[in-house]
């Protein structure tokens, strides 16, 4: 099963803190995800998944953080988006194994520990 809200708190805690970044708030959403200047969402769905993926998905979003914060736009998911997500994602144990389509996120079975 995935993680608890408790546990993604503490997941977007401890990656604030070692990307420097001011605490956002969080939440689950209905839909999709998002990140804003102050607050990440991640979607209710994610967290059905297995526990690697919802780790995923809170480092996907905390990763737009990152480059906004960098003065680098995050609107798209370019390389530079994907090597920054992919190193917060290492940080934690997560492991990224491709792209779905070579497009911008991965499917499910593609995120692991």
């Amino acid at each position: 099963m995935g993680m608890s809200r408790d546990d993604a708190l503490a997941l977007v805690s401890l990656i604030a803190e070692s990307e420097n970044l001011p605490l956002p708030r969080f939440r689950l959403s209905q839909r999709q995800g998002h990140a804003r200047n102050t607050s990440i969402s991640v979607p209710r769905w994610a967290f059905a998944k297995h526990e690697a993926f919802a780790m995923y998905y809170v480092c996907h979003e905390m990763a737009h953080l990152v480059e906004r914060k960098n003065g680098i736009s995050s609107f798209h998911h370019g390389d530079h988006f994907k090597s920054t997500e992919q190193r917060i994602c290492a940080k934690f144990g997560v492991t990224i194994k491709g792209y779905e389509n070579n497009g911008p996120y991965p499917r499910v079975d593609q995120v692991a520990y």
